[in-house]
């Protein structure tokens, strides 16, 4: 019950998520009494999403059988890549790659998930939902997103998601607010950014974007 993975396992099954959530570590028959599976391959039927905290060094070995299973994209909490050097980096390199080989998009690494009030999923180490609103929030730093999803159940602000971006590896801001903008849920999208991979690529979705939107970086 002290581990990330059963943390953000409870948190999916504990705010009223009506879709299937499958636990896997080869170790446990069951975990908070749903049966866990040794591997991705041994879940049945698809997987949309998996969200990926295992040791670093496990993560590519996950992302392998993740991919065996054509699971759709990838939410890695996992840390230990770009954030903590050349060798990082390099393993950073190594799991984008072969996510793009798979033909899954990935959120992280680094990150601390994201919640969707609009389907009540909290995939993420936040133990609870703020109340449900029409802003969305982006967060470069997962610290930050834990404050505001606090703070904003103190002041009973609605929120409809928020999503920490990690290391963005692949999806961006750019991406979350081309989403966003499509998203009937959405009314006002806020970001806190502490550095863009690609401005040009940021301003352009940034210009297309009509729905309400602040930036801080």
């Amino acid at each position: 019950p002290s581990k990330w993975g059963y943390k953000v396992f409870h948190n999916i099954i504990g705010n009223g998520y009506k879709g299937k959530a499958y636990p896997v570590n080869p170790s446990a028959p069951e975990i908070d009494g749903h049966r866990c599976y040794p591997d991705v391959g041994a879940i049945p039927g698809d997987v949309d999403l998996a969200i990926i905290i295992v040791p670093a060094a496990a993560v590519l070995k996950v992302v392998d059988e993740c991919g065996g299973k054509k699971v759709k994209a990838l939410c890695v909490i996992t840390a230990g890549f770009s954030e903590v050097g050349p060798e990082g980096a390099a393993l950073e390199k190594e799991l984008l790659d072969r996510a793009v080989s798979y033909r899954m998009r990935m959120l992280g690494p680094n990150s601390m998930g994201f919640l969707n009030n609009g389907i009540s999923l909290n995939a993420s180490i936040v133990p609870e939902m703020p109340p449900p609103g029409e802003i969305s929030f982006i967060s470069q730093s997962g610290a930050l997103g834990l404050s505001l999803v606090d703070w904003a159940i103190g002041s009973s602000l609605g929120m409809n998601c928020v999503v920490s971006t990690g290391n963005k590896a692949d999806v961006s801001e750019s991406d979350l607010l081309e989403f966003f903008e499509h998203d009937k849920n959405t009314w006002t999208i806020a970001m806190y950014i502490e550095g863009l991979k690609d401005g040009r690529k940021f301003m352009e979705a940034a210009k297309n974007v009509k729905k309400a939107r602040l930036a801080i970086k």
